[in-house]
């Protein structure tokens, strides 16, 4: 039972990992699209179409979408499978934390030129919101065989032949997850509270 809680948690740490990375380059990505289209009027609107497309691309077409893109290719042929399959999937999530990016660090310019200290601080807990959201997309790991928490339950499940048995350990896989990304939100929320509140001080 250990060994199984302690192969789930590092499958877990995948999902974190996932999650974490695509936050990042899409933090990345939207803010280097920001400013672009900031200091060039000219391909403001192109660039805006795209981000427009990419908000409403559903995630699995992309993820296949890149995934045959990228296998049928030679540019991640040198790396270890596992590796490939990570940042096939961290690409996939961008597609959602690019746009989503891109809105919040606009609208962070916007607050912080307008003298709008507040509102523009705002985008740290909307940052942590576009985690939770990429931590719950790289679940669909699964579907390309990454070892992740999702995979690591069903090929557990595979394994039990007690119906009750498999309903409990999905149950728990489910509830683990839930009140992991609970338990990190109110953490944020807490932690946000506390530097308004110091910055209101000082």
């Amino acid at each position: 039972m250990q060994a199984d809680l302690l192969g789930y948690l590092q499958a877990f740490v995948v999902n974190i990992r996932v999650g974490a990375l695509s936050l990042l380059c899409g933090m990345l990505a939207g803010f280097i699209l920001t400013l672009t289209m900031r200091q060039i009027p000219i391909v403001a609107k192109p660039i805006s179409i795209i981000v427009g497309l990419l908000r409403a691309f559903p995630i699995y077409i992309l993820l296949f979408i890149i995934l045959n893109l990228l296998v049928s290719s030679s540019l991640l042929h040198g790396l270890n499978p596992h590796v490939r399959l990570e940042i096939i999937l961290i690409l996939t999530i961008m597609g959602y934390s690019t746009p989503a990016c891109t809105d919040l660090i606009g609208s962070f310019l916007e607050h912080k030129q307008k003298g709008e200290v507040e509102q523009s601080w705002l985008i740290v807990p909307n940052l942590f919101g576009v985690f939770i959201v990429t931590l719950i997309c790289s679940s669909i790991g699964a579907s390309i065989g990454l070892s992740e928490a999702i995979t690591y339950t069903l090929n557990y499940t595979a394994t039990l032949n007690n119906r009750g048995e498999i309903i409990l350990v999905t149950f728990l896989s489910t509830l683990f997850f839930v009140l992991t990304l609970l338990t990190l939100k109110f953490l944020m929320q807490r932690g946000f509270t506390f530097l308004m509140h110091f910055k209101a001080k000082h």
